[in-house]
């Protein structure tokens, strides 16, 4: 479970460009978290959540097909 707060919500390619930025409020209670993602080719990115408060970050793996 995910701390409640804000977060900054960065979408990446594997070579580390910046695809999608955003600022989002999670809930603290919140089980599935659905976040719109760019148009992109087919293939791997990274989705990191940083806690605007603590700065703690959380990042995964995206296989787009």
């Amino acid at each position: 479970m995910m701390e409640e707060g804000y977060y900054a919500v960065n979408f990446l390619s594997l070579s580390g460009q910046l695809l999608l930025q955003k600022e989002i409020w999670i809930d603290g209670k919140v089980k599935v978290l659905n976040i719109d993602v760019p148009k992109v080719a087919a293939g791997s990115y990274f989705l990191v959540l940083t806690n605007k408060k603590t700065s703690k970050k959380m990042t995964e793996k995206i296989i787009i097909q």
